[in-house]
């Protein structure tokens, strides 16, 4: 989703009416239109109509002009995960402390060795103020472990 803003309006499709007011002979004036792109990143094309009129001769003339605006990925991250295994004894059956919801077994899973890459894609900087690791615990190992199942 795109948003056009020009001044105190703002749209997703077009802003018409924007005036400039009355501009005297050698004199330059400014209006800012900012775009915000909240979706994937690729070219954003503007179509701009600037119409003049002169208030002496009462003539009237537009200019067209189609803008291209890039718009890239602000950041990239790619993930590697390296496992080590616990190389200790399994715990026995009768360990009554293995059947607790928060114990953890090493010989389930050991070690994992996250690497994370961030990079900046954009043109400014970024400013990463946090990042946190959770673990995710699968409701497929959960109902695995702790569900009484009779085969026979």
């Amino acid at each position: 989703m795109n948003i056009i803003r020009v001044d105190d309006e703002h749209s997703q499709s077009l802003i018409k009416h924007v005036t400039l007011g009355t501009i005297t002979p050698g004199v330059t004036t400014l209006k800012t239109l900012y775009l915000k792109n909240a979706g994937g990143a690729g070219d954003r094309v503007l179509d701009i109509s600037i119409q003049s009129r002169s208030p002496i001769a009462q003539d009237t003339s537009e200019v067209l002009r189609t803008l291209s605006v890039p718009t890239v990925a602000p950041i990239n991250v790619e993930y590697g995960v390296k496992y080590l295994y616990a190389r200790g004894p399994l715990p026995g059956l009768t360990q009554l402390h293995t059947y607790e919801n928060d114990y953890w077994d090493d010989g389930e899973g050991g070690e994992a060795l996250v690497k994370a890459r961030m990079a900046c894609l954009g043109p400014w900087g970024i400013s990463v103020e946090t990042t946190r690791l959770v673990r995710k615990v699968s409701f497929m190992r959960y109902y695995m472990r702790y569900d009484c199942t009779d085969f026979a």
